[in-house]
């Protein structure tokens, strides 16, 4: 590593400086709260450097802390590391080499929402000064307050100029809607970010990641910009992809299954009896009393107390088969006898009937214009309420 490297980092290092961020939204919490949750978030929270070989700043961005000695970032933040350094530090961290371990970047075009974009990095950190791992929360909605976190360039730029110094930068907003192509999912809200902010943790009023800053996108008509963040599932999934299992939200599973990417679609994919493909996934609150039996990377299987229900909840592609055709296929590959649909809603199908001689439901919804389907099966006492319960927690992404 050449000279010019550790001066130039000293410096950047020199302008954070600690300052308390608000917290989200007065009223939300106490004062003491909304502190904790920002000093949490502050702390976890990473300036990254790309260094090239003359020691000089090649690219900057923003990550986050996932697990001990992990950290996230966006893939293009680290593209130009080959032959230089990568580097990672804020106020309480000093700078510390990182290495890439895994990195994905889906190719968007032209006016198409962004699909992944992400780079999991591995480092050391000196003794005693471990930053802290954020928790995950998959359920995200319209309206939730949530707030950017990061290291935008201008505020550096004015750091480096003597004008002041360069924490964390903070600010507020609301989801406004998310976004569906045929790459992921995009969640679009109102916390300002810019040129740095990239790879910065999107989080709730609780200080949970709820998604990854990544794009700010101009319209060309009328110069709107909006502020987009992939989902926190595709970080989640990205994760336990690389053998990690980060903290969720209180209650929430996930399971996952990587989404039939448009490189992947003409191979066909994992087939099962009807041509049908494992892919998607989702999230869900596992009701009081109720156990996790089964959690496979495609589906999730659970009992409720005294084993009086269980209930199988999966995410699967029809590959262009209606609902019902789908309904049936799966009826037949679990073992329901003597299937009988009952009356399609909205392309939902419910089809009732036994197996190993217990009541059952299966209940099959298409929910995009790709045709794929979100699954649930029960079996045992329809009435419990911790089926209805579970049914109206999950949150498919």
């Amino acid at each position: 590593m050449r000279r010019g490297f550790f001066p130039l980092v000293a410096a950047l290092a020199a302008l954070l400086l600690a300052h308390a961020a608000p917290g989200l939204g007065a009223g939300q919490g106490d004062g003491d709260e909304r502190r904790r949750i920002s000093a949490l978030v502050e702390a976890a929270t990473v300036m990254v450097l790309v260094v090239d070989r003359d020691g000089d700043v090649a690219s900057s961005g923003s990550g986050f802390v996932v697990a001990r000695g992990y950290a996230v970032t966006n893939a293009h933040v680290v593209a130009g590391a080959p032959g230089g350094s990568i580097v990672v530090l804020n106020e309480s961290l000093p700078p510390t080499q990182a290495r890439v371990v895994d990195s994905v970047l889906d190719e968007a075009g032209g006016r198409e929402a962004g699909g992944r974009d992400l780079a999991l990095l591995w480092f050391q950190a000196p003794g005693g000064q471990e930053p802290p791992a954020l928790a995950f929360n998959l359920d995200v909605r319209k309206m939730d307050r949530v707030g950017s976190w990061g290291y935008p360039g201008a505020v550096m730029e004015l750091a480096s100029g003597g004008h002041g110094s360069a924490p964390v930068v903070y600010t507020e907003g609301t989801v406004s809607a998310f976004v569906e192509s045929r790459l992921g999912r995009s969640i679009i809200h109102t916390a300002a970010i810019s040129g740095g902010n990239s790879g910065g943790p999107l989080v709730n009023s609780s200080g949970e990641v709820v998604g990854m800053n990544t794009w700010t996108y101009a319209a060309a008509a009328g110069g709107a910009m909006l502020n987009m963040a992939q989902a926190s599932d595709e970080i989640v999934g990205f994760l336990a992809k690389n053998g990690l299992e980060p903290r969720l939200a209180e209650g929430q599973v996930f399971v996952a299954r990587e989404r039939p990417r448009p490189a992947a679609r003409a191979g066909g994919g994992k087939g099962t009896d009807g041509g049908l493909r494992d892919v998607g996934s989702f999230t869900l609150r596992v009701p009081a009393g109720w156990r996790v039996d089964l959690e496979e990377r495609d589906y999730i299987q659970l009992s409720s107390a005294g084993d009086a229900s269980t209930v199988i909840m999966g995410v699967i592609e029809t590959e262009g088969l209606p609902a019902g055709t789908v309904a049936e296929i799966l009826a037949r590959t679990i073992g329901v006898d003597d299937p009988v649909p009952g009356e399609e809603k909205d392309g939902t199908f419910v089809f009732t009937g036994t197996r190993r001689g217990v009541d059952c439901v299966l209940s099959v919804a298409g929910y995009d214009d790709e045709a794929r389907a979100a699954v649930i099966f029960v079996a045992g006492d329809l009435s419990d309420p911790g089926i209805g319960e579970l049914a109206d927690s999950v949150v498919d992404k």
